[in-house]
C-alpha cells in the first residue's frame, strides 16, 4: 500500500469516527487513472463522498490544438483562443459523419483547488463522467466541512451532459445517490437525487430533465409533466416497425418516446397560459391565433408520440391528471412573460426544431419519419412566433425592454453552452427509430446556439 492510499485509508476510517451519522465505513476508494488516489471515497450504496484534496492529472498537452483547420465548425481554432479558465484547451468535440467537418470546443482542465475559484474544487478524471480533471460548483471541500454529514458528489445530468456539484448531506436527505432513485431501462437514472432547497430528493421533473420535446410547462421554476398512468384516449394509429427490435432496444424507445409524449402533452398547457398572457398583455390578434394553432399542434405532437411509446411498449401509454397548482401564480408583466418566451421558445422551441431535425435525418422507420417531419415543421414554426412576440415586446416596451431581451437571451444561451458528453455505445436501431445518442443532440443543441440564437440576440442590439 503506498502512501496516499494509507492516508485516503486512515481518513476514510477517520469519516466515521465523532458520531458523523451520514458516513459509512465500508466505503472503497475510488483511483486515478494512474492508480494514485483521488480523494473520493464510494459507499456500498453507490453515495460517492470527498474525504482529501487530492491533485489530479491535468488532461491534454498543452501545444498548437489538432482542431487548427479549414473544416472546424467550432468555436475554437488553437489553444491560445481559449482563455476563460485556466489550462484552456481546444479540442475536438464532435465530427460529421457525412462530411469533413468537426467542431472544436475549449476545455479547462485542473490539477488542485487552488487551480479553481471561490465556491469550486477540482475532481479528477476518475471521478468525472467526462474523464477529465475540472473545477466544479462546491459548497464543500471535503467531510471535515460538514460536521457529522458527508462532503457528498452530486451527479445530475442536462440533457445528456452530466453536472457535477459538491455539498454537504443532511438528515432529511431522502438520498444521496443517483442508485437510491428509481431506475430506467436506459441504463441511467430515470430520477436523479437532486438537491431541493436544503435537502436531497428524487427528482424526474426538474427543468434539467428539458432537452427539447415541445414547449416546456414550468411551474416555480420546474419542468411540470403529467404521470404515465396507460390512460386511453391519447394514442392514435401508429405502427412502427418492431419485429427486428430486440427487447432492450424496444424499452429504450418506449421510455423515449414515453418521455417526448408527456413533454408534448405538457405544452400544451404551456401554450394555453401563454395564451392567457398574451390576451392579458393586449397583443395583437396574430400573435394570439399563433398561440391558439400551437396548441393544436401539441396535441397532435402528444397523440404521436405517446401512440410510438405505445407501440414499442406493447401496452398502452396515457398521461394521468396535469398538476396545474400555482401555474397562474405570479405577475404577468411584459418583462415576465418575455422571461418565459424567450426560455421557452426562442431557446427552447429553436433547439427542440434543430434536434428533432437531426433525429428525422438519421431515422429511417417511414411511421417515425412521418411523425418528425410534422413536428420539425411545427417546432420551427412556434419558435419563429416566440421571436416575433419579442419583437412585438420590444416595440411596446422600448429601449429598456430591448436591453433586457438582450441579456435574457445570453444568459438562456451561455446556460445551454455545456460540455459534449462522453461517448457512448449507442445502438443503430435508436437512430432509425427517432432516438440519436446525447451527443448527437448536443452537437444540434450548440449548433442552433452558434448558428441561430447567438446571432438573433446579437441583431437585437443592432
Amino acid at each position: 500500500m503506498n502512501l496516499g492510499t494509507l492516508r485516503l485509508t486512515l481518513l476514510t476510517l477517520l469519516a466515521g469516527c465523532g458520531d458523523k451519522e451520514g458516513a459509512c465505513t465500508d466505503g472503497t476508494a475510488i483511483l486515478l487513472s494512474d492508480g494514485s488516489v483521488s480523494g473520493f471515497v464510494e459507499c456500498e450504496d453507490e453515495t460517492v463522498h470527498r474525504v482529501s484534496a487530492e491533485t489530479c492529472p491535468l488532461p491534454d498537452p498543452a501545444g498548437d490544438s489538432v482542431c487548427s483547420t479549414e473544416n472546424n465548425q467550432g468555436s475554437c481554432q488553437t489553444d491560445d483562443d481559449c482563455t476563460d479558465g485556466g489550462n484552456g484547451r481546444c479540442v475536438q468535440t464532435s465530427s460529421d459523419e457525412f462530411s469533413d467537418d468537426i467542431w472544436c470546443g475549449c476545455r479547462y482542465g485542473c490539477e488542485t483547488d487552488d487551480d479553481c475559484g471561490t465556491g469550486s474544487v477540482c475532481t479528477c478524471d476518475t471521478t468525472s463522467p467526462t474523464g477529465r480533471s475540472e473545477c466544479i460548483p462546491a459548497s464543500c471541500q471535503t467531510d471535515a466541512d460538514c460536521g457529522k454529514e458527508q462532503c457528498v458528489l452530486d451527479v445530475y445530468e442536462w440533457c445528456g451532459n452530466p453536472q457535477l456539484s459538491l455539498s454537504c448531506s443532511t438528515a432529511e436527505d431522502e438520498c444521496t445517490a443517483n442508485a437510491q432513485c428509481e431506475g430506467s431501462d436506459l441504463g441511467s437514472p430515470y430520477e436523479w437525487c437532486a438537491l431541493d432547497g436544503e435537502a436531497r430528493e428524487c427528482d424526474s421533473k426538474s427543468s434539467g430533465d428539458y432537452c427539447g420535446d415541445g414547449r416546456p410547462f414550468f411551474v416555480d421554476g420546474a419542468a411540470v409533466t403529467a404521470a404515465d398512468q396507460g390512460a386511453d384516449g391519447w394514442g392514435a394509429a401508429l405502427s412502427p416497425e418492431v419485429a427486428r427490435l430486440s427487447v432492450q432496444e424496444r424499452a429504450v424507445l418506449a421510455q423515449r418516446w414515453r418521455h417526448a409524449g408527456l413533454a408534448e402533452h405538457a405544452s400544451v398547457a404551456s401554450f394555453a397560459r401563454y395564451l392567457l398572457q398574451l390576451m392579458a398583455l393586449g397583443a395583437p390578434a396574430a400573435l394570439v391565433s399563433e398561440a391558439t394553432a400551437a396548441m393544436a399542434d401539441e396535441i397532435r405532437h402528444a397523440q404521436q408520440c405517446l401512440a410510438l411509446a405505445s407501440a414499442y411498449a406493447d401496452e398502452v401509454v396515457g398521461p394521468g391528471p396535469l398538476n396545474i397548482t400555482g401555474a397562474l401564480a405570479g405577475p404577468h408583466t411584459l418583462e415576465s412573460v418575455l422571461e418565459s418566451v424567450i426560455v421557452e421558445a426562442c431557446v427552447g422551441e429553436t433547439i427542440a426544431a434543430i434536434q428533432a431535425a437531426e433525429a428525422l435525418r438519421l431515422s429511417t422507420d417511414e411511421t417515425v419519419r412521418v411523425v418528425l417531419t410534422g413536428i420539425v415543421a411545427d417546432e420551427w414554426r412556434h419558435a419563429e412566433a416566440g421571436w416575433r412576440f419579442v419583437r412585438w415586446a420590444v416595440s411596446q416596451g422600448g429601449p429598456v425592454i430591448a436591453q433586457r431581451a438582450q441579456e435574457l437571451l445570453a444568459t438562456a444561451a451561455r446556460r445551454r453552452q455545456t460540455p459534449p458528453p462522453p461517448p457512448q455505445l449507442h445502438p443503430a436501431a435508436l437512430d432509425a427509430h427517432g432516438c440519436p445518442d446525447a451527443e448527437r443532440l448536443h452537437a444540434a443543441e450548440q449548433a442552433a446556439l452558434r448558428e441561430v440564437i447567438l446571432p438573433c440576440t446579437a441583431a437585437l442590439a443592432a
